[in-house]
């Protein structure tokens, strides 16, 4: 409620470094799986008691008694609304290791999961940023239909701006990240990986509908596209893997990411009416500018024989090209406006009062 939001920020950032930190030491002390998980926990003790002492330095908030039944009803039904909206999404996101795993092998799933995981790590963190901010927001606005409008068009305009040159240089320099990051025996896993590029572009359209759907009292909807989802990937994966292997399973996860964006999109026109074919060109400028960046460093980068100098060359050329052509396609005010929201971001004062 306070908007503390650049502290919230430094904790996210605090929780991973101590997760791999401790991780790290524990594995070469032979503690193996146990000590990782061990660590995860532990990284969340601290961070917990991070926030709650920030919460107490503060000064706690006052005690005025326990809330009145009718409040608790509506705690109770939105909770059930977040959980029916909520559970869908989780499930759609763990069950398709299981039927990877039951198709091709646990080997394969491993592959695959890395792939999946590496890929939507970008997008989590608008995730993280929409549910922090763009819900409750919405919930403030949303009996002002133009503003609400206008706060989905920011939504997802910055959204793909940073999303899209991160995916190219993904696709273009994945064997090399791999290399360097995991090393080679996880190549393997590079073909899903680029198909998953692909699929994560859909992620901010997916995130932003669902907050929109949550902000207006209505998440309990998007268990409708979820449960879609889920259907296309016990369908399809088992068949595509079979033939394919990974790469077939991740082209299994990629018809169910669209099956659930399509239905989504069609809840929130139906519900809401705030979607329309004006607001998909939001997308359509950085989506094109990262295909040209990456197809240009794809180019480039197959004459540079030495592997840090070839990454190099991929990423900054990736996004030369792609703020070039987002300029000359008519993008200068959609960065002028990132560029003043990153630059009042890292300026805000770090706690604001909610009133």
């Amino acid at each position: 409620r306070r908007l503390d939001l650049n502290f919230l920020a430094l904790t996210q950032i605090l929780q991973p470094v101590i997760f791999v930190g401790l991780a790290l030491f524990l594995l070469v002390e032979g503690y193996g799986a146990v000590g990782v998980a061990w660590a995860n926990v532990a990284a969340t003790v601290v961070v917990v008691l991070v926030v709650w002492l920030r919460l107490w330095l503060q000064g706690l908030p006052r005690w005025h008694g326990w809330p009145s039944l009718s409040i608790w009803r509506e705690a109770m039904a939105g909770s059930f609304k977040m959980f029916v909206g909520g559970f869908g999404g989780y499930l759609g996101g763990r069950i398709d290791n299981l039927v990877v795993t039951a198709a091709i092998g646990p080997l394969a799933m491993s592959f695959y999961s890395m792939a999946w995981n590496a890929s939507r790590m970008p997008a989590n963190v608008f995730a993280s940023a929409i549910n922090f901010v763009f819900i409750p927001t919405l919930a403030r606005i949303q009996g002002d239909p133009e503003r609400v409008d206008r706060g989905f068009r920011e939504c997802l305009k910055h959204s793909y701006l940073l999303l899209a040159p991160v995916c190219a240089v993904l696709f273009v320099s994945s064997p090399l990240i791999v290399t360097f990051v995991l090393g080679a025996k996880w190549l393997p896993l590079i073909p899903a990986l680029r198909v998953m590029c692909f699929t994560v572009l859909f992620g901010p359209l997916i995130f932003a509908c669902g907050a929109l759907l949550t902000g207006t009292g209505r998440a309990h909807l998007v268990g409708i596209a979820t449960i879609v989802q889920i259907v296309v990937l016990l369908v399809s994966i088992p068949f595509l893997a079979n033939r394919w292997g990974v790469v077939g399973a991740a082209y299994g996860d990629l018809l169910a990411v669209v099956a659930l964006t399509v239905v989504l999109c069609a809840t929130v026109k139906v519900v809401t009416r705030q979607l329309n074919r004006a607001l998909f060109a939001t997308f359509t400028v950085p989506v094109v500018a990262a295909i040209s960046g990456g197809l240009a460093a794809w180019n480039l980068g197959a004459h540079i024989s030495t592997d840090a100098l070839r990454l190099i060359v991929e990423c900054v050329l990736t996004l030369t090209v792609y703020l070039l052509v987002v300029l000359v396609l008519g993008g200068r005010a959609r960065l002028f406006d990132l560029t003043t929201l990153l630059r009042g971001i890292v300026r805000r004062s770090p706690l604001v009062s909610a009133q």
